[in-house]
């Protein structure tokens, strides 16, 4: 893609090629600057530990739909 994390342009392809909207996206990192990055665009974003903290933040979220 020629661009990284926490760069903004690369998570708006991921957004644009997936054809979503950033409020429809999770995302979880185990680094503050690329949360805060996701965070900036309307991701609702996560900094983790492990992966083993994930399922305890996704049973939080409910019904969505």
């Amino acid at each position: 893609m020629g661009v990284r994390k926490p760069e903004a342009e690369g998570f708006k392809r991921i957004l644009t090629h997936c054809g979503v909207d950033p409020s429809e996206v999770v995302f979880f990192d185990d680094l503050e600057p690329n949360v805060e990055a996701a965070r900036a665009l309307g991701i609702r974003s996560f900094l983790v530990d492990s992966p083993e903290v994930i399922p305890s933040f996704v049973s939080s979220f409910g019904e969505t739909r």
